[in-house]
Order: C-alpha cells, then sequence, then structure tokens
C-alpha cells in the first residue's frame, strides 16, 4: 500500500503542527473545556457509581465524540444516530485496556493456581506479592512500561476504529487493524511521547502536592493533542 510506506513519525507530527496552527483557536477552546471536564474530575464526584460520575462519563465522551466530528466536518457534530453506533467499539477498547490491567495486575498469582509449584517458589512469590507489589513505586512503574509496550495493539490502533465509527463508518477493528498493519513502531512513538508527557506532569504534581489538580490542567491539552495524532493517523492511512 503506497500511502501507508509514506507515513512516518516525523510526517505525522508536521501535519499535527500544520493543524495546530491552522486552527489553534478552535483547539483552545477544546483544551479549556477538557480541562473543565478533568478539575470537575478530580476535585470529587461522589464516586465512580455515583450518578453524578455517570453524567461526567457520559458528557466526556460526547465531547470526544464532538470534537473527532469537528475536526472531520461531520454535519451534525453532536446530535447525530451515529453516536449509538460508536458505543460498540468504545465498550471494546476499554475491555482491552481493562483485560491488560487484570491480566498484569494478578500475573503473579498465576503460578499459585497450578498444583506441583514448591514451597520454595511459592514462598518467593509470596514475598515478591507481599514485599514488591501493592503500594510499590518500582511496581507499578513496571506496570507502566508493560502498558506501554502494549498501547500501539490494545489502545492506539482500536481507538482508530473507534474514530471510524464516530464518521458513520464501519468500526470494525479488523478494518483498523488492516489499516494499520506494520505500523508498531511508529504508534509506539507517538504513545512514549505522551507517556513521558504524562509521567512528568504526574511527578510534578505530587512534587508540588497540587492534588492532581496541576496533572488535569496539563493533561487537557495533552489529550487534544493526542486527539490530534489520533485524527491525522486516521486521515492518512483510512482516508487517502
Amino acid at each position: 500500500m503506497a500511502v501507508a510506506r509514506r507515513l512516518s513519525f516525523g510526517r505525522l507530527r508536521q501535519n499535527v503542527y500544520e493543524v495546530i496552527r491552522a486552527n489553534s483557536l478552535s483547539l483552545c477552546k477544546f483544551s479549556i473545556l477538557n480541562m473543565a471536564f478533568l478539575l470537575v474530575l478530580t476535585l470529587g464526584l461522589g464516586g465512580v457509581g455515583s450518578l453524578w460520575f455517570l453524567a461526567w462519563g457520559l458528557g466526556y465522551y460526547l465531547f470526544h465524540f464532538m470534537f473527532f466530528r469537528w475536526f472531520f466536518a461531520k454535519k451534525p457534530p453532536l446530535l447525530t444516530l451515529k453516536f449509538f453506533d460508536t458505543l460498540l467499539p468504545a465498550v471494546k477498547v476499554m475491555f482491552m485496556v481493562m483485560l491488560g490491567l487484570t491480566v498484569l495486575a494478578y500475573f503473579p498469582y498465576f503460578p499459585l493456581l497450578f498444583g506441583g509449584t514448591s514451597e520454595t517458589i511459592k514462598n518467593v512469590i509470596t514475598l515478591f506479592i507481599g514485599d514488591f507489589m501493592g503500594e510499590s513505586n518500582a511496581y507499578n512503574f513496571m506496570i507502566s512500561l508493560i502498558m506501554l509496550v502494549m498501547a500501539p495493539v490494545i489502545i492506539y490502533r482500536p481507538l482508530l476504529g473507534w474514530v471510524a465509527a464516530v464518521l458513520g463508518r464501519s468500526g470494525s477493528f479488523r478494518n483498523a487493524f488492516k489499516h494499520t498493519s506494520g505500523y508498531y513502531k511508529m504508534f509506539l512513538k507517538v504513545c512514549f511521547v505522551f507517556y513521558v508527557l504524562g509521567g512528568v506532569l504526574w511527578l510534578l504534581d505530587r512534587g508540588l502536592d497540587c492534588h492532581g489538580i496541576l496533572f488535569a490542567i496539563g493533561a487537557a491539552p495533552l489529550s487534544i493533542l493526542f486527539n490530534l495524532f489520533l485524527a491525522k493517523t486516521y486521515e492518512a492511512l483510512f482516508l487517502d
């Protein structure tokens, strides 16, 4: 596929930069609205199971739905039945992420589920779970690195299928993976950049004892920037 070979991380970055220059005011508005969403979440909504959180989640989902409709100039930007076609791909993305996190969280326990494990190995595993897991920053960092390596497969590529559904096209993950075959390294570069930026924000927030407020403020434009990378990736690999 000739078009696919022309896409590189440098070219994608340049395409995103051009979009920012041409639409700086609109992107600032999206970033401010995104910041309001994230600050409301940070300041508390009464727990994940509360009605306020559910209302926030629906609003935030609609926000991102509207962003991609705006980017690709789809009318109407929000009030369309195409919204319901995006729900299944969104659930699939969430399922893949949660499955990955669950497998990583319980991976050390797996040897204990099988018979024949020696007492020495059981003791080592038990000590590892008790001393290294839990509140260990080293263990959390290791998990985050593994998730980073998995992100192009379980997050970036599936999200492109969701973008397709937002635009009224097929949200099939099989189709999304077909269009993005051979791009693991490039997607990993994109994910790595946002991993580093997000990590720096998180460390600054903790170091300054901002209780998540600084992180929410910084993550607002950062997530919009990530959306732009997704949009330009979709445009290059699916539409050209």
